[in-house]
């Protein structure tokens, strides 16, 4: 019996620690070239990049990982995305689009495509990040 309960404990810790492997990953590996516009029909951000469907999948348990993201610019948009996602929030608004960008208004965070980037100022970083805060304490 005591040997039954050794191995249970030592395959649910594998399982906690090999998940938290893979979200350190799947963050490692995402920035904001890994969503992008695109028409479906209409017109869309999806994911360019598999890590970002798979931290969305991951759901609310790693929503503190992704909202320090927010502070980093090449980060920023695409926890945005995914905390967006994740909470079923996906507002989109295309404000300007010519043939060198578009501007969006993803769920409140105004940002711009380019061929090379995806940016937002700084000041709307910290207006989301406090909004998602709010709404995490909740």
């Amino acid at each position: 019996m005591k040997y039954c309960l050794l191995t249970f404990l030592i395959m649910i810790s594998t399982v906690g620690f090999s998940q938290r492997n893979s979200v350190n990953k799947w963050i490692s590996t995402v920035d904001n070239k890994s969503i992008g516009g695109t028409c479906h029909y209409f017109w869309t951000i999806e994911a360019k990049n598999e890590a970002v469907n798979n931290l969305i999948k991951a759901g609310k348990p790693i929503q503190k990982k992704i909202l320090k993201l927010l502070d980093d610019p090449n980060k920023g948009v695409v926890a945005h995305y995914i905390l967006s996602n994740i909470y079923d929030k996906t507002r989109l608004q295309t404000l300007e689009m010519d043939s060198l960008k578009v501007k969006y208004n993803y769920n409140g965070l105004e940002f711009t495509e380019t061929a090379n980037a995806i940016i937002a100022d700084s000041l709307s970083f910290v207006k989301c990040k406090n909004s998602w805060i709010k709404l995490i304490k909740r």
